[in-house]
């Protein structure tokens, strides 16, 4: 019998007796045979159901175990995103201020180099080579 079959059959046997059963009717003699059948395919349908709504209830807890843990990964990666993010930003504060007192130093040091050029050999190559010269000095290169 269908899952439906079933269920009108039980809603039929709730409100009628068996001799008002098309199955029962066909054979009145075996009256206790068809509900014995009846009873049969119910309690099958019943633990059929029931195997269902474990399964679900199981997929159902699964799933929200598998939600708790994309919600904590997704948690950890935006506090390791916010973490990143402020060490980007410290790092370009102070890039900025190395990059501030680098050009401050090669500004002083350039003038130092520029005080020792005698007046009479002041030119454009000469303070060229002074900025040269002062560049390599900071940078380390050898002259």
């Amino acid at each position: 019998m269908t899952d439906n079959e079933i269920i009108k059959a039980l809603a039929h046997c709730t409100q009628h007796n068996c001799y008002e059963c098309p199955r029962c009717y066909e054979t009145p003699d075996d009256a206790d045979i068809c509900k014995t059948h009846l009873m049969r395919n119910a309690l099958d349908l019943i633990n059929r159901q029931k195997a269902d709504k474990e399964a679900l209830i199981a997929g159902q807890e699964t799933l929200q175990k598998a939600l708790a843990e994309k919600n904590a990964e997704i948690e950890r990666l935006q506090s390791s995103i916010q973490t990143h993010l402020k060490i980007i930003h410290d790092l370009r504060s102070h890039l900025k201020d190395a990059h501030s007192v680098a050009i401050k130093e090669f500004k002083q040091a350039v003038g130092e180099e520029i005080s020792k050029i005698p007046q009479h050999h002041f030119s454009f190559l000469t303070v060229k080579e002074a900025i040269e010269k002062t560049r390599k000095k900071l940078a380390g290169d050898a002259e």
